[in-house]
């Protein structure tokens, strides 16, 4: 059995070609350095740069939003079965949670305003053609505190603003 090997320019070892990612343009189509050369770079990169990075990701995001929306679609047609559990135990906390956080000193009111916020919610969405989100503005499940699901501590904010402050507080206080 003939097993073929190249050197990496990073490190000058001899490996074997699963040593080495695919890149079909070059001469082997493979590239000049190994995987665990190229990892070692990127997480050094990333460390210098972490901003750079994250600018990177979201510029590559903007300009490829529809070609990986239905990237998403597919891999979600094709792994239904595998994704959905997975999914529905999200769901499934996160609406235990939401009731576990929902004072039982609300009166009728409050219920009616927290409606309100979904409504407008969905209103909003479908007259800007942009998404909206109902956020709670102390986070359900946060690390250094948990806020409750009550109508003081809802806000009607873009989609976009809502997933970037993720599971945080600090980024909303005033």
């Amino acid at each position: 059995m003939l097993i073929l090997t190249k050197a990496c320019t990073k490190c000058g070892e001899e490996k074997e070609f699963t040593e080495f990612s695919r890149k079909g343009k070059s001469l082997f189509g493979f590239v000049n350095y190994c995987k665990s050369c190229k990892a070692e770079y990127t997480r050094d990169h990333n460390k210098k740069f972490p901003d750079k990075k994250k600018d990177a990701d979201k510029n590559y995001y903007l300009n490829n939003a529809d070609r990986i929306k239905g990237a998403v679609k597919v891999y979600a047609k094709e792994n239904k079965d595998s994704l959905r559990p997975k999914h529905l135990a999200r769901t499934v906390k996160r609406r235990v949670e939401k009731l576990n956080r929902t004072p039982k000193w609300l009166t009728d009111s409050d219920f009616k305003q927290i409606k309100c916020m979904y409504e407008l919610s969905d209103r909003l969405s479908s007259c800007l053609g942009i998404r909206f989100h109902v956020d709670h503005i102390i986070p359900l499940q946060g690390r250094e505190v948990s806020g409750l699901h009550t109508p003081n501590n809802l806000q009607v904010i873009p989609a976009i603003i809502n997933l970037q402050k993720g599971n945080k507080w600090e980024l909303c206080k005033q």
